[in-house]
């Protein structure tokens, strides 16, 4: 991985800032893009929130001369209209350690410093041992009840939170640090590497009632490396649904053979199983009425969805 240890415990308590020797902004149309260039950084907020601020000389721009920066509201986007594809820029920029990173669909709030918010930053580069694996490790925040199935040795002894599974021709390793889960996933082959992850990732969800959401993410495949970093998007801390599945390392058994049913039995990601299953995490925190109703919506439509013929003349 790019990343230092100590920038990844930045990233997890939310104090992480990448300074830049230069920025590009670059419009995303085809034709006589935008570009603006400067110094800056990339952070993240309070919130998670990943942000730019760039410097740049705005007199070298013969549509924004001076004073007029005053009178641009926000981004420079009347209110009511709907954002078009030259509303939104690329990133392309330097850290002051020479890695390159990428961004893209990022509004701009124009003013005597450029400011983004960003969804993703994303490093790339090549790698001189070429492996035949498929290779993904994900960081993700928060303490995690799982049925952990193996042992690991520290200086304090012995502590039971590593769980190995066994997934087809795949491997998956879920480790439980101070602050937040590794997860190692490798596998030989993969007709499509990315979907094969969402759907162990939603596996596991489903089965630990907790929606993995990982803030740093690298997937290594061939001779290249990628490394993304993200802003937090859900705060998952409240919100909790009743287990399938015990998470009690007597149980690890039947949480590996749920994980390998769910992403051998379906081939798509954010189907419509998990879909219903997301909404009803989502709102597990509400009332007791919306849980029910929700609930009750999503019983029928899997039931539809499963059953067809059984349910045919079925009316809620």
């Amino acid at each position: 991985m790019c990343l230092k240890t100590e920038e990844i415990e930045s990233i997890l308590e939310s104090n992480f800032d990448l300074d830049f020797v230069k920025i590009t902004l670059i419009q995303q149309i085809e034709d006589n893009p935008k570009v603006y260039c400067g110094p800056g950084s990339i952070f993240l907020d309070k919130q998670g929130k990943l942000k730019l601020k760039m410097y740049h000389d705005y007199q070298s721009n013969e549509h924004m001369l001076g004073d007029q920066l005053d009178s641009i509201c926000g981004n420079g986007l009347l209110p009511g209209k709907l954002f078009k594809r030259q509303d939104y820029y690329s990133l392309e920029a330097i850290d002051i350690s020479g890695r390159k990173w990428q961004a893209e669909d990022l509004r701009l709030n124009f003013g005597h410093v450029i400011k983004a918010s960003i969804t993703s930053i994303t490093h790339i580069y090549e790698i001189s041992d070429k492996s035949s694996l498929y290779k993904g490790l994900f960081i993700i925040p928060g303490i995690y009840k799982i049925p952990f199935n193996k042992y690991k040795e520290s200086d304090q002894g012995f502590s039971l939170t590593i769980c190995n599974l066994k997934i087809g021709n795949s491997e998956c390793e879920i480790e439980q640090l101070e602050n937040h889960l590794e997860v190692f996933i490798s596998t030989e082959t993969s007709d499509d590497f990315n979907l094969l992850l969402d759907l162990i990732f939603e596996a596991i969800s489903i089965g630990i009632d907790s929606f993995l959401i990982p803030l740093v993410k690298t997937i290594e495949s061939g001779d290249s490396q990628k490394t993304s970093i993200f802003s937090k998007r859900y705060d998952t801390n409240s919100m909790k649904l009743k287990a399938p599945i015990p998470l009690h390392p007597s149980h690890h058994a039947a949480f590996n053979e749920f994980v390998n049913q769910y992403v051998t039995s379906l081939n798509e990601s954010r189907s419509s199983l998990f879909g219903y299953w997301f909404r009803n995490f989502y709102e597990s925190s509400e009332v007791l009425i919306n849980i029910a109703l929700v609930l009750t919506i999503s019983i029928e439509y899997i039931l539809k969805l499963k059953f067809p013929k059984n349910l045919s003349g079925y009316h809620a």
